[in-house]
């Protein structure tokens, strides 16, 4: 950043817009984001729009007097969140100019002296552990596409989760932790990322059982399908053999589906409104683009008319495929039902959480989302991470962000929207990188991620949606706080009653590991995530071996680098294990030890991995790879209760119920 007066004036303009011209490294360091950059991320933020951003909503309290601004006298007008509009006078309470009502939870409009406020009435804090008669309990994390079941099948789905969770209860589990199921690409499946989903509201199809549905609405079953179940999945081999299974059903219930179905059917799609006709539409638009050829995956590739949802083009395209809109929407209505089913099996079957979702923290630039609301995300922008320990050159995510000025603009409902869909069928809700929250790193197209920049988010609105969604759904709200994380910003987090994410491996204090009373009680803790290494990985130094043989390193003083710290975090584990006279010996007794030691902290939530109940010592996803590892591909070895019998699987949980006995 330049000192000329030009540079502190390009910087007074980015901290305008709330792009933070400098930003500090988990060591303390202060770097200054290039005037470039600055330039770039100025011109995304007010090119073809309003960059004004409007104010915030005003924030109050359900029950509690509603402090607006004025005179006392003034004549009001409120539309509630359902459609009510209230009529009233602004009063004097305690020196202070109220509404003459107390309003309950929800996001409002307010017309007030000649001005439209949103109002959002909402808890300061989200539910907490206690709130559902928790102290401490433990859970498992589960990749929904990598369970299996003695017959063979393609994927993982929700009949398989329907029939796990007894299973998992009776071993005291109290919630089954899953990977994001966010809609990602009906027409091409292979794009698997469940952390780059087309739209965060609605449901990825793929894990619609075709039988389960056939006898829940009473149809003849589809032909059986030649599924396949080896160590690696093919998506779009998976979503090929469901997908036609699907469409003989769709179409056996347009003929002979009962008044009742077709009936509930109706109002799923009359709820679901525009945003779920939409989606539908994106569906078959994205595959009949595709039929024309590759080349016209992102929808900014199509013909002009198509690029969004609201022109006679598209229109006319939705009349003459209306079946095919129709069938998507009965496919999401199947998905919400199924994992409905699942999330009341677990809660039948004695789990206090039951399902625990989790919500991405972007969407594809080139997916329905981005194509049904023109002007709520930003192009020439992607979210991602400034450089850190794993990753030097900082990361792009490529997704894409919404832009302040228009998600203030719609009174944040669309954030909303997205976080109440994910708390459905859910006792609880993690948010990806919840930092993004109060700031998100921002990288211009065709820079480095080092040259990216934070842009700041007001946090106390968002931390209000989640509690408000957190209350409605009964649903505890935990925030992925790994990484870079803002002074103080963790204690922010808590004071809304987010739990925050804690990972064994990170937890330490020098050399040493932390105490298990050193825990947050408002935590869930965990060995490891689904970017970082197995325990069994670990050990073995497998993470470093795939990074060093995909050239992730840049030279091999930094391989020789990294397997020395291993050495250490491995005598670090030994001498914290240790302290708490903790055995490790044997096979799996690390793997054991460890966990034990995690279900011993102070934190309410504690989870394990099945792949560290496997004992496997391949991870789900390696960062900084697409298709050279097999990320979001890898199936268990054996169907679940086969594991859960095995000595390493029965050992863990048995610590793990010790520790935290119900």
């Amino acid at each position: 950043m330049s000192e000329a007066p030009e540079g502190r004036a390009l910087e007074r303009k980015a901290g305008a817009l709330g792009i933070e011209p400098t930003w500090r490294d988990v060591h303390g360091g202060v770097h200054r984001v290039p005037d470039a950059a600055l330039e770039a991320l100025i011109g995304v933020m007010t090119r073809g729009a309003d960059a004004e951003t409007p104010p915030p909503p005003l924030l109050a309290e359900p029950g509690k007097p509603v402090a607006v601004s004025g005179e006392a006298g003034s004549e009001y007008v409120l539309e509630t969140e359902d459609g009510l509009e209230l009529e009233g006078r602004t009063r004097t309470w305690r020196d202070r100019t109220v509404l003459d009502r107390r309003l309950e939870s929800g996001l409002h409009r307010l017309r007030l002296d000649g001005t439209t406020r949103h109002l959002l009435v909402a808890p300061k804090k989200c539910l907490g552990p206690a709130d559902l008669g928790i102290e401490r309990c433990f859970g498992v994390a589960a990749q929904l596409y990598s369970l299996r079941e003695a017959e063979p099948s393609a994927i993982g789905d929700f009949a398989m989760l329907r029939r796990a969770a007894p299973v998992l209860a009776r071993e005291g589990v109290d919630l089954v932790g899953l990977n994001p199921l966010h809609a990602l690409f009906a027409a091409d499946a292979s794009a698997c990322s469940p952390y780059a989903p087309s739209n965060r509201r609605f449901l990825n199809t793929i894990y619609v059982d075709p039988l389960q549905a056939a006898d829940r609405l009473k149809l003849p079953k589809p032909a059986p399908s030649p599924e396949g179940g080896g160590e690696l999945i093919d998506h779009a081999a998976a979503w090929a053999v469901r997908r036609d299974a699907l469409h003989v059903l769709f179409d056996g219930f347009e003929q002979r589906g009962s008044p009742e179905d077709r009936a509930a059917f109706e109002s799923f799609v009359r709820e679901g409104g525009a945003p779920l006709h939409d989606h539908a539409l994106f569906e078959a638009l994205h595959a009949y683009m595709l039929e024309k050829g590759a080349d016209r995956w992102a929808f900014w590739t199509w013909p002009e008319g198509l690029r969004r949802p609201d022109t006679k083009e598209a229109r006319a395209f939705a009349e003459k495929n209306a079946p095919a809109i129709r069938f998507h929407q009965f496919l999401q209505w199947l998905a919400d039902g199924q994992l409905g089913e699942a999330q009341a099996a677990a809660r039948d079957a004695g789990m206090r959480i039951g399902l625990y979702r989790d919500l991405a923290v972007g969407v594809n630039p080139a997916g329905g989302m981005v194509w049904a609301t023109p002007g709520l995300t930003l192009r020439g922008v992607s979210i991602g991470a400034p450089p850190d320990e794993f990753s030097p050159l900082g990361q792009n995510w490529g997704l894409a962000p919404f832009a302040p000025n228009a998600l203030a603009a719609a009174g944040f409902r669309p954030l909303l929207a997205d976080l109440e869909a994910n708390a459905r069928h859910a006792g609880a809700l993690r948010i990806d990188h919840v930092i993004g929250l109060e700031r998100q790193f921002w990288v211009p197209d065709g820079m480095s991620a080092a040259a990216g920049a934070y842009v700041r988010f007001p946090f106390e609105v968002v931390a209000r949606l989640a509690s408000l969604v957190s209350h409605r759904r009964r649903a505890l709200i935990i925030g992925e706080d790994l990484g870079t994380v803002p002074p103080g910003f963790r204690r922010r987090m808590q004071s809304f009653g987010m739990l925050s994410c804690r990972v064994l491996w990170f937890e330490r204090e020098g050399a040493r590991l932390r105490r298990p009373e050193q825990y947050p009680p408002l935590a869930l803790a965990s060995f490891s995530t689904h970017d970082l290494p197995t325990v069994q990985g670990l050990m073995e130094g497998r993470d470093i071996d795939w990074r060093a043989k995909l050239e992730l390193f840049p030279d091999a003083a930094a391989v020789a680098r990294e397997r020395r710290r291993r050495a250490k975090d491995k005598t670090m584990f030994e001498n914290g294990l240790a302290a708490e006279g903790i055995e490790a010996g044997g096979e799996d007794g690390m793997a054991v030890g460890l966990h034990r030691y995690l279900a011993r902290t102070r934190s309410a939530l504690a989870v394990a991995q099945l792949e560290d109940l496997e004992g496997t010592p391949e991870q789900v996803n390696l960062p900084g790879t697409v298709d050279t590892h097999p990320n979001w591909r890898r199936r268990l070895g054996e169907p679940l209760d086969a594991l859960l019998r095995r000595p390493r699987a029965r050992a863990i949980l048995r610590a793990m119920r010790e520790e935290r006995p119900k």
